[in-house]
């Protein structure tokens, strides 16, 4: 089999050869229809418009083609580890164990357009390539947790020490309270916010295996604190965190197409409800602005009347179009260890276990060639 990282790391494009000499249907070098597209044809009347090429937050300037590729490569990692699971100690064996995240938290705004990427994808990446099985997709939520929300509460010397411990115990009890049943928000929203009864009411996310995301890697700082207080606020739950991006270039972090801090569109929401004069202010307040205030995002409509946020939109019809019809080459996360196998079956609709050692490695290179040729012409500036 042919070693995928020494290939990749090697930029030479091989040529593949012509075709198998066999009597019997197999696969051809040229009969790469991506699995992700159920075979269905590429639509060349497609135009992305945020998922295409131009200048990145690096300042190098990416193909459409090789943007694309890049996104579903690291969308199959943060898959990958959603499917493995949280690694726990069995209280009564001592033993670790992995057990499935039931539920995965984007971070908004910037991690909630990852989320549909996860979604769309989830039933070619989540799949097991054997099997066929998909495992089921994990319960979404969504929290707004920043590092410069807290940021004088957990490092007020500002010594790059964060201590997600220094939040106020009021603030962890909003947060948990965003999980509690319909009854028991009711019950704190009519009464105090900071009723003590909130650590021992019920909640959904006790006792559960949580996977928070956030959308790229900067200090780490954010992660930390969102993790952090998820795990004061749920102390019986398992509390991980991820990043869909951890790219850097030239020393620059590589930020999402849509990431723009200076801009509240783009990503489905506006800023935190407790952010917004009109609606921190406002004399009725809704139930989730009572008791989630500091870590809800709201809608656009809420902040202004009939505003639309038409780029989400748009970035969203583009990540359904981009699962539904690949036009470039899907390579697994480099993480996987089962990487060869899955450029085939990313790739083709053929069952790898099916196939010979000679037809995989014949796959496998023409995709690679895709791949390499992709990445040279984008290197170079050539628009695609």
């Amino acid at each position: 089999m042919l070693i995928i990282r020494f290939i990749e790391n090697t930029m030479e494009t091989q040529k593949p050869q012509n075709q198998f000499e066999r009597t019997d249907p197999s696969p051809q070098l040229g009969d790469i229809t991506s699995a992700a597209g159920n075979g269905h044809e590429q639509d060349s009347q497609f135009e992305y418009h945020i998922l295409g090429a131009g200048m990145e937050s690096t300042g190098e300037w990416v193909s459409g083609e090789k943007l694309r590729m890049d996104y579903l490569r690291t969308t199959d990692g943060l898959i990958q580890k959603i499917t493995r699971g949280a690694e726990v100690t069995n209280p009564a064996t001592g033993e670790t164990e992995r057990t499935p995240f039931s539920t995965v938290i984007f971070l908004d705004k910037s991690a909630r357009p990852v989320s549909h990427f996860v979604r769309e994808l989830w039933p070619l990446f989540a799949k097991d390539i054997h099997s066929g099985e998909v495992p089921p997709l994990p319960t979404f939520r969504f929290l707004n947790i920043d590092r410069r929300q807290w940021i004088d509460r957990i490092d007020p010397n500002w010594s790059g020490a964060i201590d997600p411990d220094r939040i106020d115990t009021s603030f962890v009890r909003s947060l948990r309270s965003i999980f509690l049943s319909p009854e028991a928000k009711r019950q704190i929203a009519e009464t105090d916010p900071d009723n003590k009864d909130i650590d021992t009411m019920p909640a959904s996310l006790d006792n559960q295996a949580i996977l928070v995301v956030d959308e790229t890697h900067y200090s780490g700082d954010t992660l930390r604190v969102a993790t952090g207080l998820l795990g004061r606020a749920f102390p019986t739950a398992h509390v991980d965190g991820a990043y869909w991006m951890r790219e850097k270039v030239g020393g620059h972090n590589r930020n999402p197409r849509w990431y723009d801090d200076s801009n509240n569109m783009g990503r489905g929401v506006n800023q935190r409800y407790s952010e917004i004069k009109k609606l921190a202010n406002a004399q009725e307040k809704t139930l989730y602005q009572k008791i989630g205030s500091f870590f809800l995002s709201a809608p656009h409509w809420r902040v202004q009347e009939g505003l639309q946020d038409h780029s989400y939109r748009q970035l969203v019809k583009e990540i359904k179009h981009l699962a539904a019809h690949p036009d470039v080459p899907i390579m697994p996360s480099r993480g996987r260890k089962d990487a060869e196998d899955r450029v085939i079956a990313y790739n083709t609709t053929y069952n790898p276990s099916q196939l010979t050692e000679d037809e995989k490695d014949a796959i496998i290179n023409n995709v690679i060639t895709r791949k390499n040729d992709i990445e040279q012409r984008s290197a170079q500036g050539e628009p695609l």
